[in-house]
């Protein structure tokens, strides 16, 4: 909570307080009150604390009635009644500071420091993307976080700069009409030291690559890359530019995310509740074949209707992360970053991304043979080449709670549950054979759940928008199953994942066994599984032929 938060609600009281006891001759403690309620507004607001404004109109009615004298002149029940009316508003001005807390980052739980920097890089062989300049080059920003030697005197960062507070962060806000929705977050401190020197004697530290959510950015998950750097990981993440929120560069160049998927975004069912049909059917179908043939179908029709999501944004994000990568191992890098990337494994890395950035991380390990494990947090497939196909690295697919996802759109309990990754990352005939496949749901969170903003929000918002299950608790378990899969994948720890994280987190983190899917497909006839090959490879070719530059096994 921050201080003005405090001071102001114990100003509202007094002020409260003194509108019903202080002797009408004597209301220099209204007065006072009312004047550091309005005082406290200002320099709230002035700090992107919105939420102040509630506040500032009680102070302002409250000093304008006492000016004219109503407070005095008015009877006795006339004085009860506007004395029940500002302590509605009171309340609800204190109700709105509770409801969008200001918290700091939870601490990470490793014994090494957090270091952060932030820089840019530029793939000049690729002009034009998303962009109505056909000679611009693909610009692309990218925040690292490492483990550090914590530097004396200095605070961590807050969690947002003025450039991301200005312009990155209000673009969440123009999606529904109200732009400063999220600038209190800048408040928040981070665990985050900027510029901060590596840890001395740093080698082949264990290197993680990480996509956001669609037209989210590059900071959104800045508690789970805390969480691995303190542990020893280098953690690259990556802003799609165009595709994300406002991305300001370092010499304050601002790429606006572009209208078109601003527009889409507001013409989406999904936003309003709603599954398109084809989509329905692929998750209330209820046999296994009705649902994948849905699945293929509505994969085909965004295909036709050239939607940007999978003809544009699936290929361009997975060249994003290849060319960064390629960058970093042959150290193409600024200065400011070439120690960091020296100390980095860069030839057997983890990929990971939430929501969009999981399909993309998924697509990434199936083309670069540099792929090591990847994380999937609660992303669908919109590149479809993992569709029953074997991955053949170690996957942690992690699930938002699919009943709540069900109940988001309004399907009801009969039908048969499905993720959104059954027919991914595993042929049929293999699905739920492999060891080193790992299916967790996590009961109680919603997808917003899975990321830094549900420490922003309390009940009962954060019920609505992020599940029951409190956001440190969710934050948690996915912090330790992650760091707990790239352990046991990337540094060969002798760890009992998943054991001692299903223990810990008992009754809120469960398996998700996708075995149904062997049983259903060894069910078929061979000219059934024929038909379903057939299709899934109609498909993927439709990909080859709709996709601007798809990339190739790297």
């Amino acid at each position: 909570m921050l201080l003005t938060d405090l001071i102001l609600t114990i100003a509202l009281l007094i002020m409260l307080s003194s509108w019903f006891f202080t002797v009408p001759k004597n209301n220099k403690w209204l007065w006072m009150s009312v004047m550091a309620v309005i005082g406290i507004c200002i320099w709230s607001i002035a700090e992107d604390r919105w939420q102040a404004w509630s506040g500032l109109i009680v102070g302002v009615v409250v000093a304008s009635g006492l000016l004219a004298g109503q407070r005095f002149n008015h009877s006795r029940i006339r004085m009860q009644i506007s004395g029940f009316c500002i302590s509605l508003t009171v309340l609800l001005s204190i109700a709105v500071l509770w409801l969008f807390p200001i918290p700091d980052l939870p601490k990470p739980s490793g014994p090494h420091a957090v270091g952060v920097k932030t820089f840019e890089l530029v793939d000049h062989n690729r002009l034009g993307v998303f962009t109505q300049n056909k000679a611009e080059p693909r610009r692309l920003l990218i925040r690292v976080w490492y483990p550090a030697t914590r530097p004396q005197h200095q605070a961590p960062q807050p969690y947002l700069s003025a450039d991301e507070t200005q312009y990155t962060i209000r673009g969440i806000g123009e999606f529904i009409g109200f732009s400063p929705l999220f600038t209190y977050m800048r408040n928040a401190q981070t665990n985050s030291f900027a510029d901060a020197p590596l840890i001395k004697g740093a080698s082949q530290l264990p290197t993680v690559f990480f996509s956001h959510g669609y037209a989210s950015s590059l900071g959104w998950n800045t508690v789970l890359m805390e969480h691995l750097a303190s542990h020893g990981y280098v953690i690259y993440s990556i802003q799609h530019t165009h595709d994300a929120l406002p991305t300001v560069f370092a010499d304050h160049t601002i790429a606006d995310t572009d209208p078109e998927l601003i527009a889409a975004a507001r013409k989406s069912s999904i936003g309003a509740g709603i599954l398109p049909p084809t989509m329905s059917k692929s998750f209330t179908a209820h046999s296994i074949s009705e649902q994948l043939i849905a699945h293929v179908d509505g994969a085909m029709e965004m295909l036709s209707e050239k939607q940007r999501l999978v003809v544009e944004s699936a290929p361009v994000w997975v060249q994003d992360r290849l060319f960064v990568h390629d960058q970093l191992q042959h150290s193409v890098v600024p200065s400011s970053v070439h120690s960091i990337v020296a100390a980095s494994n860069l030839t057997r890395t983890g990929e990971m991304g939430l929501s969009f950035g999981g399909s993309v991380s998924g697509a990434v390990c199936m083309l670069d043979s540099r792929c090591g494990a990847v994380v999937n947090i609660d992303g669908g497939d919109f590149h479809y080449l993992p569709v029953n196909a074997d991955l053949g690295k170690p996957l942690l697919m992690l699930h938002s709670d699919i009943d709540l996802f069900y109940k988001s759109f309004g399907i009801e309990k009969s039908y048969t549950r499905r993720s959104l990754n059954d027919f991914a990352y595993e042929s049929f005939e293999h699905a739920g054979d492999h060891p080193d496949i790992h299916r967790i749901q996590l009961k109680g969170v919603t997808h917003n759940g899975l990321s830094d903003f549900s420490l922003f929000l309390r009940t009962p918002l954060s019920d609505m928008l992020i599940g029951p299950t409190p956001a440190t608790k969710a934050i948690n378990m996915e912090n330790d199953f992650i760091l707990g899969f790239f352990d046991k994948h990337l540094r060969n720890s002798k760890n009992s994942f998943p054991a001692d994280e299903y223990k810990h987190h008992k009754e809120l983190a469960m398996p998700y066994r996708n075995d149904h899917i062997k049983t259903w497909w060894e069910s078929l006839s061979e000219s059934e599984k024929h038909d379903v090959t057939q299709r899934i490879n109609v498909l993927k070719s439709s990909l080859l032929l709709h996709q601007k530059d798809a990339p190739v096994l790297h």
